[in-house]
Order: structure tokens, then C-alpha cells, then sequence
């Protein structure tokens, strides 16, 4: 959306997927299994013309994330749905070869919900502080310049949120320990393709 002194960005996007879950258990113990994963994220950012070649960006990104994690043995599945509010600031270039783009995602609100059928009432903690950094890159295919055309999109980007404080938690609604969520470091890296006009 073109303004009087730069644009306003609007982004929806979404994936969904299994993953493999090398993490631990409550207790501290190293568990491997399998998560199904569905995250849905969307944004509202202004882009600012610094120069020619400069622009400035500053907005606001949530995120809200659903995993399932697969129990195994002895150990029961996990459920865990997120919802990460994050101020971003940062700057782009554009050149005739393509643009680049850095990103800081700084942690505004959210929360953590965690439940565990047969084991765990639902939970929530609070989660506000996480930070993050966003890289994408965008390169026109061919050296196409026109006004509709394809170009390579990609993009790496890592997210930090520290450890919980430690929440009680019932099971079947009767009192039965307390409970944290662990300190979760995120890399995700892809590569796609986009149509611009």
C-alpha cells in the first residue's frame, strides 16, 4: 500500500509438516521422536526510503505454532501451542541484481501452552521475551526487471526464547508438580519462489 513517505506491507503465510523432535523430556532426559507442526504467521510493516538504495523497515509479526509431539515407550506425547508478538526493525537494499534484507525480531507478548493427555492439565506460561533474526534475499530471475515477474526468495532465519518459569500443574484436575518449558533455539532455512507486480 503506497503512503506519502513509503509503503505499508501486509504478509500472510503458513506451512505445515512433520518434523524430527531431537529434544528432552520434563525431567531432563534426551528424547528423539517425531512432531507434526503447523505454524501460521502474519505481519503489518512500513518501509521507509532512506535513499536510493536504502530502505528502512519497522513493524509488527506474530506467530502462532501448534506442535504435536510423539510419545514413545514409556514416554507420553506432547502437545504445545504458541503465540509469539514480535516488533521488528531493520533495513533492506535494492540494487539492479536483486535486494537483501536483516530483520530483528524483538519479543513483545505471547505465551505457552503445553498439555499431555492422561499426564498434564493445560498450562500456559507467559512468553514475551523471545528475540530473533530474520535474513531474506530476493533475485530476480533471468535479470528480469518488468513489472510482473518471478524471482528466488531465500530466506534463513533463528529465533531464541529462554526458559520458563517454573508453573504447578494438575493432572485430572488434582494437584501434581510443577512444570517449565525448556529454553528453545530455532533455525529454519528454504528457499522459494515469487511472483511480483
Amino acid at each position: 500500500v503506497p503512503l506519502p513517505y513509503g509503503t505499508l506491507n501486509l504478509a500472510l503465510s503458513g506451512s505445515s509438516g512433520e518434523l524430527d523432535y531431537d529434544g528432552q523430556t520434563q525431567r531432563g532426559l534426551p528424547f528423539a521422536s517425531t512432531t507434526r507442526q503447523r505454524i501460521l504467521r502474519h505481519s503489518v510493516s512500513y518501509a521507509y526510503p532512506w535513499n536510493a538504495h536504502l530502505t528502512v523497515l519497522a513493524g509488527w509479526h506474530e506467530e502462532k505454532r501448534e506442535r504435536r509431539i510423539s510419545g514413545r515407550g514409556a514416554v507420553l506425547g506432547l502437545d504445545e501451542d504458541y503465540r509469539h508478538d514480535y516488533g521488528t526493525f531493520g533495513i533492506r537494499h535494492d540494487a539492479t541484481w536483486g535486494a537483501i534484507q536483516a530483520e530483528v525480531l524483538l519479543g513483545l507478548d505471547g505465551s505457552q501452552s503445553v498439555s499431555s493427555r492422561g499426564a498434564i492439565d493445560t498450562v500456559t506460561f507467559p512468553s514475551g521475551d523471545g528475540r530473533g533474526l530474520h535474513l531474506q534475499g530476493q533475485f530476480p530471475l533471468s535479470g528480469s526487471t518488468q513489472a510482473v515477474h518471478l524471482a528466488w526468495r531465500p530466506v534463513l532465519e533463528y529465533l531464541h526464547t529462554p526458559r520458563s518459569a517454573s508453573r504447578p500443574y494438575s493432572n485430572g484436575g488434582l494437584p501434581a508438580g510443577t512444570i517449565n518449558q525448556p529454553e528453545t533455539r530455532r533455525w529454519s532455512a528454504g528457499l522459494g519462489l515469487v511472483l511480483i507486480w
